[in-house]
């Protein structure tokens, strides 16, 4: 089993679709009523042959009012409080703390009616209240990531159980002492949950701290924002600045494109950078963000590549978002002209290994692939080995096509391009196999077309295609048209990329190659790496937009210079080497942790709280 499977197995919670609002009220009304029928039966036990009906009644009346109208109470303040979240998810929550709530209220009306102890009974209401604290407490953490305020969440439904049960409750036993005093009783079950609770964080917090170092609370809450709920919220500091995460200098590539009256014709930029790990976490929703800010400032199609890096270059904060597109702007205005027009086009091959080098006066984008076969992410150890192969072809803009995924594939194929595989040695074979003296085309002028069309709307949110544009570029060299076609996807169904790859050449006569961006925005806990283009979405429905931005760009062709920049992004904050690894040692260590102490550190707290409460 591999680390990501690991980390998919130990959260198939969180892919469970959650009931509808109309059944959980259902059975929110069979725990009211059965839980209250039951209490009152308990308290009136020497009348339940003489006389059932009263009971069953009176039972009902103190369930809806005891139990159901504190909970729909505490959904209605704390969806007021908090409107992204689904009023089904909160009342999941509520109806787990209501029945917690139930069955201490039947134990505590039991107990009255077996000993009259009115005091040991009142506790056992009192500390069962109290003890919900420790369920919305972690709620509060993860559900609507809250890193300081979640003990005010935490509190509602508590505090709103107790005020209703004092003003409805005449049929089980009734509280006697004064509302001042029971308010410090149930305050101080709360204290004492409330530091069971910090108790328990503190545990769970300290393993991905060690191994990742980041909170694993927050950490956790971060997935469950994006990958539950679509939500977009970030958990401020935590993967911002003050996280630790791994300090890198990342290498950046803006190629641009000016037509011959020095206006843009179109730009690429290549942040060596991993778009994951889903939703709009991290840097997943980047190349979506950097083309649309890029498009309504300079007004041209901008392709957004994935470069040979894998998931060990993934940013660890969405804020950092600000740093990569200043260096987008800094690459458009600081690119230098590149000498002369030239370009010339080489290919090598190898087993299922293809290399494409389309170098302009020493600037040469090199694109790795071996579809039909799986087509992954590149270490950046294997990274800087091709860079080196390539180093006699000038400046490297080494991109992934990232074109061609199957889950039928072995395990080792899905986990990429790494050094002392047989897939790197394709790709090394592949490199050797080019000529440098003899290019397969070659022309005085760079000719180029470049059109884009918005297929995300086109589509109509395609749930395998992420927001943004379909790019194009389309090179003419000495006659032979050569088409890079840039989606804004994870990858794609090899039978997807081959469809759309013949219709462009028998049509039009151009070779064309698919890029994907490797977005992760397309992801989630539901929506794994297998939600590939062509998962969905069938290429016939692509093929129109295909067809427009072909055409298009054939229109629009033209003799162009290029422009070419090579940034660096310091001290650029990533997670690092075997980042999944550690957060599943983590997590392991976590799950470990949590079997063995946190049911102690509850049962503590209940048996600490009684006693208080019994005390005051």
């Amino acid at each position: 089993m591999t680390a990501k499977d690991s980390l998919m197995s130990k959260s198939k919670f969180f892919t469970k679709k959650m009931p509808e609002t109309p059944f959980l009220l259902a059975i929110l009304f069979v725990i009211s009523a059965v839980f209250g029928i039951a209490s009152v039966a308990a308290i009136n036990y020497n009348s339940i042959i003489t006389a059932p009906q009263p009971i069953v009644i009176s039972g009902l009346l103190t369930g809806l009012l005891v139990i159901m109208l504190p909970t729909l109470l505490t959904v209605i303040t704390i969806k007021v409080m908090k409107r992204k979240v689904q009023t089904n998810y909160l009342m999941v929550v509520s109806i787990i703390g209501a029945f917690l709530y139930a069955v201490f209220i039947a134990i505590g009306g039991g107990i009255y009616a077996i000993t009259s102890n009115y005091y040991l009974a009142n506790a056992i209401v009192l500390v069962g209240d109290a003890g919900i604290l420790l369920l919305w407490f972690f709620i509060s953490k993860v559900l609507f990531a809250q890193r300081k305020g979640a003990l005010i969440f935490a509190v509602i439904q508590p505090i709103l159980n107790i005020m209703v049960y004092i003003a409805s409750s005449t049929f089980i036993f009734t509280f006697k002492i004064p509302l001042s005093l029971l308010l410090v009783k149930l305050s101080a079950g709360l204290i004492v949950f409330g530091a069971i609770s910090y108790t328990i964080l503190y545990i769970i917090d300290n393993p991905m701290k060690k191994n990742v170092g980041l909170g694993g609370i927050d950490s956790l809450a971060q997935f469950v924002q994006e990958w539950l709920f679509g939500i977009d919220v970030n958990v401020p500091g935590q993967f911002g600045s003050t996280a630790k995460g791994v300090s890198e200098n990342i290498d950046t590539h803006t190629l641009v494109f000016k037509n011959m009256e020095n206006k843009l014709k179109a730009i690429v930029y290549s942040p060596y950078l991993h778009y994951g790990p889903a939703g709009t976490m991290g840097g997943s929703n980047f190349p979506y963000m950097l083309e649309k800010y890029a498009r309504n400032r300079y007004k041209v199609p901008v392709l957004i590549m994935h470069p040979g890096i894998n998931e060990d270059y993934n940013p660890i904060s969405s804020y950092q978002f600000g740093a990569v597109k200043r260096h987008l702007d800094i690459g458009v205005r600081e690119s230098g002209k590149i000498g002369g027009s030239a370009i010339k086009y080489f290919d090598g091959k190898h087993n299922d290994a293809k290399v494409s080098l389309l170098s302009m006066n020493g600037v040469t984008i090199a694109t790795f692939t071996r579809a039909p076969r799986i087509t992954e992410d590149i270490s950046p150890e294997a990274n800087r080995l091709l860079k080196e192969l390539l180093a006699q072809y000038g400046k490297i803009v080494l991109l992934d096509a990232h074109n061609s995924r199957y889950e039928s594939a072995p395990n080792e194929e899905l986990l990429g391009i790494k050094t002392n595989t047989r897939y790197i040695d394709d790709y090394i074979s592949a490199i050797r196999s080019i000529d440098a003296k003899r290019p397969k085309q070659r022309a005085s002028k760079i000719m180029l077309g470049a059109s884009s069309v918005d297929l995300f709307n086109g589509l109509k949110g395609a749930t395998d295609l992420a927001p943004g544009n379909l790019n194009c570029m389309l090179f003419s060299v000495n006659g032979r048209k050569i088409a890079i076609l840039n989606f804004n996807a994870n990858n794609m169904l090899p039978s997807f990329r081959e469809e759309i790859v013949s219709h462009v050449k028998h049509r039009y006569n151009v070779e064309c190659e698919l890029y994907t961006t490797d977005t992760h925005f397309v992801n989630s806990l539901v929506k794994t790496a297998r939600n590939v283009m062509g998962r969905t979405t069938k290429a016939g429905k692509v093929i129109p937009f295909v067809d427009r931005v072909i055409q298009e760009a054939l229109s629009n062709m033209e003799h162009v210079e290029l422009y070419y920049k090579k940034g660096m992004i310091k001290n650029f904050k990533v997670w690092g080497p075997n980042a999944r690894e550690k957060i599943t040692t983590a997590l392991d260590s976590l799950l470990g942790l949590a079997r063995i102490i946190v049911p102690l550190m509850i049962v503590a707290g209940f048996i600490i709280s009684s006693w208080i409460i019994s005390l005051i």
